[in-house]
């Protein structure tokens, strides 16, 4: 439309104010569902994802199940939407019908959860169809609430305009207001709702919320007309002339799911892209997501206001898509040079400043380009209104449909099929090239034709612009310390993240995503150590299980034990191959030996639907923070490892102290006292700075057994970097105490549950932003004063009660040491070896011997 015919529209009276009240009160209403829609959907996975585990294939069920029900409601609401003379009526009975499906969901959930064991067993060796019947169940149980949530729109369509004409303009509006609510529900669930409430209670709440969201709508169309007089016929959108470029919904689908699947390929990249250089926190998530939406948000009401000052909606959209998709395209670049090459974001100064340079990082690379892309579903709600009496509702219906069909695609493809064929650069540039493209075709066919005039070929100078500075095979996709010495020699990157392996000297070490060590040669000592006392504890290990693989070194110190069988259970599969291919001899050949299970499964589905039982389980050191991972230290974490154990069968878990703070310590030592009460305490390593403790809790609560101990390191082979175990004062060195389940510390912890994950919450808040000092990890003299105390208490009715002179002697030789290991950190040579004399004298003369052979004896120094 040329600039004389814009000047020349018409003004429109204004509503009258009683319906433009209702109006904006409707409006509100679409705020809050949008809202309480996030809210749902994180609610949603963290339910289902309890289920079925942590793994990328089932999440990616749970999003097919939860929006194949919205395609479907867009769908069939639409279709139908003409038949409601009272549209707004509808809209609230629909929002209803989502917090009543919501109950439902709920019973099926429990359901399955009864019955879930059986299922794993009879289709654990069929992966595939295992993943259908957790995608039916999905879909089954999700059906009705969120058919109804996709419902709401095309009704709302129906009572804003009886023509389908100016949908861009008048249903723009309601898209754009219900996309600002979702990024408030986005960062709302782990600031407020989960913060304030449990995640059962914020449920509930949410679903009083749909109900009041549903019950005022019914009240506030009893003042409203019927659809033969809509809300938006007086308003300044009647003046406009019928849009000019008007298009079938032949021409729309593939525009409309094009639209749909980006979005979702980028939310995925994006966030794979942040997960590079930040905590991996649900907050840090919800601040991706949510600027994400923003973005989309603001697309959206630019593009309505564009619209309603009569800019042409094809040729505005091919321009937007285009320069979103050149945007997206130079994103890894961006991204690249913002971080100084994928260095870990921090900034001194708590977790507030911590946040606020994640979103000053998201502005230009998240919400700057879904700003664009967010004006694409406008634009094609203009061009779908073909001004058909009553065919609003079914206009909106099938083009939101077709989007969310595309959506589905989209995470299908961005989560599973991109990865691993074009990775994470590779699928941003592409994305971004295709946006450029297809914002080209929208221009029209005379454009098409013209293949040398000067607008087809600035595009083609976009696009090669766009692949030539967004190249991503000049940008590595991890961190590497060349300065250091460092070089790579291994990347595998798939849906569940990017593994690398990288070489220091002889030294190697594994990385996932960027930053979490998963473990490295220059700790073989301290790895196999975990695997060692669990082990050494128990009278006859035959079956044992280890609760991640990582390296492989701590699973490996299994094959140095008479034991019969090894499971490990691992996550991610790149990570089992890693181990094998390039840490075979730090880990014994683990992977690969005929002794050896190795299954690529969560860890807490494996316990709770196997049926298996063992005698010894050890659980790795997981990240306490992660939703995935924080899991595995939950109260339902414990108990299911307890009914996995075979009579006088022990649990160990290793904590990371380097990633807790002493209220996080408490609580999770306390989660575990409520399911072992009768736990012991022991040191991995005597570092001062980043030790790792282990909790280990007996299936039958029975003392330990000294002459056990002693018989089993001498069944022990030889371990060229632990040879001090082979005497018993060895194990006994490493010991901290019996845990009192009636200290007051532990007494008032809070537990961690899936119903209140207070490590995945509190855990960030305490760490990130942080110099990493003693007064946010539980280190140094925190730690030693608390294991003081421990050793002051009395060993009458405790797991330690049969311990003898000797094995007191020991333990306190292994404090000595720990002591001399903080002196040496702090510089205080002179003492610190006068301690370490100390520690010496308490030990036996052949452990002495073995301590001065040992290829890495457990004296002072750092991880």
């Amino acid at each position: 439309m040329t600039t004389s015919a814009k000047a020349a529209l018409p003004r429109a009276s204004a509503c009258p104010p009683a319906q433009t009240s209702r109006l904006l009160a409707l409006y509100g209403l679409v705020f809050f569902s949008g809202a309480l829609a996030l809210v749902y959907e994180i609610l949603w996975m963290r339910r289902f994802v309890t289920l079925f585990g942590a793994t990328t294939p089932a999440a990616g069920a749970v999003l097919a199940g939860m929006f194949l029900g919205l395609c479907v409601g867009n769908w069939v609401v639409g279709h139908r939407a003409s038949c409601f003379r009272r549209p707004v009526r509808g809209y609230g009975w629909l929002e209803i019908g989502v917090g009543l499906g919501a109950v439902l969901v709920e019973c099926f959930l429990r359901l399955f959860d009864l019955y879930y064991p059986q299922l794993y067993q009879a289709l654990a060796g069929h992966p595939a169809g295992f993943l259908g019947v957790k995608t039916l169940l999905v879909v089954v149980a999700l059906f009705a609430s969120t058919f109804c949530m996709g419902g709401t729109l095309p009704l709302l369509s129906q009572a804003l305009t009886v023509e389908a004409n100016h949908l861009g303009i008048t249903v723009g509006g309601f898209y754009a207001i219900n996309t600002a609510g979702a990024a408030i529900g986005a960062i709302s669930v782990p600031f407020f709702w989960l913060s304030h409430f449990s995640v059962a209670g914020s449920y509930g709440v949410v679903v009083l919320g749909s109900l009041a969201i549903g019950a005022f709508a019914i009240l506030l169309d009893r003042g409203l007309p019927s659809t033969a007089a809509p809300l938006a016929r007086e308003t300044r959108v009647a003046a406009l002339p019928r849009p000019a470029s008007v298009l079938p919904l032949g021409f729309l689908a593939p525009l409309a799911a094009l639209s749909g699947a980006w979005i979702f390929i980028l939310q995925i990249s994006w966030s794979r892209m942040f997960a590079q250089v930040h905590e991996n926190s649900i907050y840090s998530f919800s601040i991706v997501i949510a600027a994400l939406l923003v973005g989309l948000a603001a697309g959206s009401g630019l593009a309505r206001a564009l619209l309603r000052r009569g800019w042409d909606a094809r040729m505005t959209l091919g321009a937007a898509w285009i320069l979103g998709g050149l945007i997206v395209g130079w994103t890894p670049r961006i991204f690249w040079g913002l971080t100084d090459g994928l260095a870990y974001v921090n900034a001194p100064g708590g977790w507030m400043a911590y946040g606020f340079r994640l979103v000053g990082l998201s502005l230009p690379t998240v919400l700057l380009p879904s700003l664009f892309a967010g004006m694409g579903l406008p634009f094609l709600m203009e061009m779908a209104g073909r001004g058909e009496s009553g065919a609003a509702g079914r206009a909106i219906g099938r083009l939101i449909a077709v989007n969310t069909l595309g959506s589905i695609l989209g995470s299908i493809a961005g989560a599973f099929l991109l990865p691993s064929s074009l990775g994470l650069w590779g699928t941003l540039l592409w994305m971004g090239v295709s946006m450029i493209v297809v914002g080209h075709l929208c221009w029209g066919r005379r454009l098409l034709r013209d293949w040398f005039g000067v607008r087809r070929l600035f595009v083609y100078g976009l696009v090669a612009a766009c692949i030539g500075l967004g190249n991503p095979g000049q940008l590595p996709r991890t961190r590497i310390r060349t300065g250091q010495g460092e070089r790579l020699l291994s990347l595998d990157e798939s849906s569940h993240g990017i593994v690398a392996v990288v070489e220091t000297g002889v030294s190697r070490r594994m990385k996932l995503n960027n930053f979490y060590v998963l473990g490295g040669t220059a700790s073989v000592g301290d790895e196999r150590v975990q695997g060692h006392l669990p082990l050494l504890l128990h009278p006859k290990p035959r079956r044992v299980a280890f609760l991640g693989l990582g390296t492989g070194i701590t699973a490996g110190a299994a094959l140095l034990h008479p034991v019969d069988r090894v499971t490990a259970i691992e996550l991610v599969p790149e990570v089992i191959a890693a181990a094998r291919d390039y840490f075979g001899e730090a880990n014994l050949r683990v992977v690969g030996s005929p002794k050896v299970e190795i299954v690529s499964e969560d860890a807490r589905n494996f316990l709770r639907g196997s049926g298996r039982r063992f005698d010894v389980i050890v659980g790795d050191l997981f990240v306490p923070w992660r939703g995935g991972e924080s899991a595995l230290y939950t109260l339902e974490s414990f108990a299911a490892a307890r009914r996995a154990l075979a009579p006088g069968g022990l649990f160990c878990q290793w904590l990371p102290l380097f990633q807790l703070s002493e209220e996080e310590f408490n609580t999770i030592v306390a989660t575990f006292l409520d399911v072992f009460p009768q736990a012991t305490l022991w040191r991995g390593d005597f570092a001062p700075r980043d030790p790792a403790i282990a909790l280990i809790g007996r299936f039958d609560d029975a003392p330990i057994d000294p002459g056990v101990v002693e018989r089993r390191t001498r069944e022990l082979a030889t371990d060229d970097a632990n040879s001090f175990l082979a005497h018993p004062a060895g194990v006994w060195i490493f010991l901290g105490g019996a845990l009192n389940p009636q200290s007051p510390r532990f007494l008032r912890a809070p537990r961690n549950q899936e119903n209140h994950p207070w490590l995945e919450l509190f855990g960030p808040l305490h760490h990130a932003g942080t110099t990493g000092g003693p007064t946010s990890q539980f280190v140094g003299r925190q730690l030693e004063a608390f294991l003081q105390e421990l050793r002051s208490e009395p060993l009458a009715a405790t797991s330690l009660a049969r311990l003898g002179v000797p094995q007191l002697q020991w333990r306190e030789a292994g404090a000595e040491l720990a002591a001399s290991s903080i002196l040496t950190a702090e510089g205080k040579v002179s003492e610190a070896n006068q301690r370490l004399g100390q520690a010496l004298l308490g030990l036996p003369p052949e452990l002495r011997s073995a301590l001065d052979n040992s290829e890495r004896p457990p004296l002072p120094g750092g991880r």
